[in-house]
């Protein structure tokens, strides 16, 4: 298994999903993977709606997420700027 999982599983969800005997809790895993989808699904709608649809994938690089919201915020300025100087030069 790999070295970053085991190290996640043991320093997060270990306590969270194993009873005292160690074995596993299935019904606190489901309850954690209901609400693991429902992050999945609130972050892919933020990733649509800053981005300007372009990023819906949750596990895009956070890195890439924010540039692609820096241009589309860059974008909308640009359009509202272009907008008022339209209505002031009429």
């Amino acid at each position: 298994m790999n070295n970053e999982v085991e190290k996640v599983y043991n320093e997060f969800w270990k306590e969270i999903i194993e009873k005292p005997d160690g074995s596993i809790d299935i019904e606190q895993v489901k309850k954690e993977l209901c609400d693991f989808k429902m992050i999945m699904d609130d972050a892919a709608k933020v990733y649509c709606h800053v981005t300007g649809d372009q990023i819906s994938k949750v596990n895009t690089d956070p890195d890439e997420v924010i540039r692609y919201a820096d241009d589309y915020s860059d974008k909308l300025h640009k359009m509202m700027c272009e907008d008022c100087e339209f209505k002031q030069g009429t």
